[in-house]
């Protein structure tokens, strides 16, 4: 009688099941893999979203007050524009702050210098005379300018202009005669009202929201999901720097320090059931879903004002 060739119903049996436990490694370690580079993907965005961040409030906030060679703050300027920017310095000073409902937030605003300054040409004949700028200088009509010599300034609106020519007539300004005879030599520098606060955004996420010049907010920076702002002014004999919230504050005129806490959150969920993070007020709070939280801060110092001295 012939032997029957070929393996066993239990060798089979054995070999699926071999099979089975190597499928569901093999799967395992992927589906650990996949978790694992979702989870390395959210805490780089979160990392990313956070440098944009602080990069375009470093910016903004390193140049409040900026005054060129004026040597004092841009408040101290002759003001015969009727704009925003001078609306900003004669209500509130260069810098305006308020604390928001929404998530808990701090909102501030401020008069800063972001764009490069001009040189003037020619001397001015008169106070009344136009501003004339090297040729192919760029500013926008309209514009808030603060002009300085060294030794005064003023801050007008752009009324027109042709070519490099500014002119300052009313009623884009309260004269149309400026403090002083501007001559060759003399800088310009285009300034602007920033303001930044934590909204809800079209995604129904929280994120930082910018403005410059405007009535409307842009989002800058999605997934921000609180900011907290804490200024810092000399304090007592020893000149002490005292970091306070702007409920503690009514004069920002003396502040040389800002202080920024931000709170961001990845852009999906990745964690497999909720997790506890700690907020911007040190409490220890769950969340309410399965992304990733991480907080971040950041001190600027006002050099402007540290420059000046006052």
């Amino acid at each position: 009688m012939n032997r029957q060739q070929g393996i066993s119903l239990v060798e089979l049996m054995i070999a699926s099941l071999l099979g089975l436990i190597l499928s569901s490694a093999i799967l395992s370690t992927l589906y650990a893999s996949i978790a694992a580079n979702k989870l390395k993907v959210a805490a780089e965005s979160i990392h990313e979203n956070s440098s944009l961040a602080m990069h375009f409030l470093a910016a903004d906030i390193r140049a409040i007050d900026f005054s060129g060679c004026f040597n004092t703050r841009v408040s101290n300027a002759n003001i015969v524009s009727t704009g925003r920017v001078a609306d900003h310095l004669q209500r509130f000073g260069a810098i305006f702050a308020e604390h928001k409902s929404y998530n808990n937030s701090d909102a501030f605003s401020f008069v800063s210098a972001l764009d490069a300054g001009l040189e003037l040409n020619q001397n001015m004949s008169n106070v009344h005379s136009s501003v004339d700028l090297l040729a192919d200088s760029e500013v926008a009509n309209h514009r808030e300018v603060f002009i300085t010599n060294c030794q005064v300034a003023d801050l007008f609106t752009i009324s027109g202009q042709w070519n490099s020519r500014l002119y300052h007539d009313m009623p884009d300004n309260s004269s149309a005669n400026l403090s002083a005879v501007y001559s060759r030599g003399s800088m310009l520098y285009p300034l602007s009202v920033v303001s930044y606060k934590i909204a809800r955004g079209a995604s129904g996420r929280a994120g930082l929201y910018r403005k410059v010049n405007s009535r409307y907010f842009q989002e800058l920076i999605p997934n921000v999901e609180q900011l907290r702002i804490y200024y810092a002014s000399k304090q007592g004999l020893d000149n002490k720097m005292l970091y306070r919230s702007s409920s503690q504050i009514s004069n920002y005129d003396d502040v040389i320090s800002i202080h920024l806490k931000l709170l961001l959150s990845s852009p999906t969920e990745v964690l497999k059931q909720q997790s506890h993070y700690q907020n911007l007020q040190g409490q220890r709070v769950k969340a309410q879903d399965r992304r990733l939280y991480k907080s971040f801060e950041m001190t600027v110092a006002l050099r402007n004002r540290l420059i000046a001295g006052d």
